[in-house]
């Protein structure tokens, strides 16, 4: 995404400097339209902070967005909300998705205006134009507050998440001079809570809270075949994978497996992400339904782990370039 940071103070994104344990509050105004401009990336853990702005200006091909997702403890309700700076010429979006327990789905795309952000050490808090959307988070992420207030779409209501998992980005652990690439992970897993009201019905339930944020200095979709994602919680294990595929189809696998919220790994290898269902493959026939996936990693020093994440309920959320299914619903068990 495209930020020309038209700040309150104008907080530069220190590229290139060395890197600090404890980033320096920084204020920010993220303007609701793309500007002209060419955009620098924060590459490197602990210049800046972990859940604040890494690139310096939303244009027309560089992105960013701040994710947040609640899957229920059931497995049957989910929220998806997301605030992406500039997604149209002139205006930012709230883009929101909701599956109902019965299966029902909501999805809006909602224009909205500036963010102001605030950053201390590594959390951030954000406020949209009208308050739209705010959002809270914890110094050093354990606890993040989300609040929607969109009329328009007759939605309001809150989302709490309490960490049960730390930091990481797509390689390594949040720790300074780590490589950021284009992806850090400040809520992999956590006890949340929804509260929220639909055009006047009540949607309440507590699950697994996730909370991410991705950026780039050119568009999402260049140079990507497909991209395998997903978290999931299994007892006392927290999960977090991706299969990223390029047009050349070279795999780029990533994954995290935490244990009663320590981790026990955080890396780019010894991962494979398996579609499983008759005619599956990697990477994937669009026309072939995907049953589940089998996620299975070894681990040095801790054995092998597998994972199955079944395909039971499915939305569709958008990015700029498309619109692409989600599905959830899982199981797995540690073996070796």
């Amino acid at each position: 995404m495209r930020t020309n940071f038209a700040a309150l103070q104008v907080a530069a994104i220190a590229f290139g400097q060395l890197a600090s344990a404890t980033p320096s509050p920084q204020s920010y105004v993220i303007p609701g339209k793309q500007i002209d401009g060419i955009t620098g990336t924060d590459t490197v853990v602990g210049l800046t902070a972990f859940d604040g702005p890494h690139i310096s200006v939303n244009n027309v091909s560089a992105y960013q967005w701040w994710y947040f997702d609640v899957v229920s403890d059931d497995s049957k309700a989910a929220v998806v909300a997301q605030f992406y700076p500039a997604w149209f010429t002139n205006d930012s979006a709230v883009l929101l998705n909701i599956v109902w327990p019965n299966g029902t789905t909501f999805a809006e795309m909602i224009p909205v205006g500036t963010l102001e952000l605030q950053t201390v050490n590594d959390g951030s808090q954000g406020y949209v134009e009208d308050g739209a959307m705010t959002w809270f988070g914890a110094s050093d992420l354990s606890a993040y507050h989300l609040s929607l207030n969109l009329p328009n779409v007759g939605v309001s209501g809150s989302i709490l998440m309490r960490s049960r998992a730390p930091a990481h980005v797509a390689c390594g652990l949040s720790r300074p001079g780590a490589s950021f690439e284009f992806w850090g992970n400040s809520k992999p897993d956590s006890y949340a809570t929804v509260d929220m009201d639909i055009n006047g019905t009540s949607l309440s339930f507590d699950g697994s809270g996730y909370h991410e944020q991705n950026w780039g200095t050119d568009a999402f979709m260049n140079g990507l075949t497909q991209w395998f994602w997903g978290h999931s919680n299994v007892g006392e294990y927290s999960l977090v994978f991706f299969y990223h595929i390029d047009d050349s189809l070279r795999i780029t696998p990533s994954g995290y497996l935490s244990k009663n919220g320590e981790p026990i790994v955080s890396g780019c290898s010894n991962i494979e992400v398996i579609p499983q269902g008759l005619g599956t493959s990697v990477s994937l026939n669009a026309s072939v339904p995907v049953e589940s996936r089998a996620i299975n990693l070894d681990i040095k020093d801790h054995g092998k782990f597998a994972f199955t994440m079944r395909n039971e309920r499915v939305a569709s959320f958008l990015q700029r370039s498309g619109v692409y299914p989600m599905g959830w619903s899982y199981n797995g068990r540690p073996c070796g």
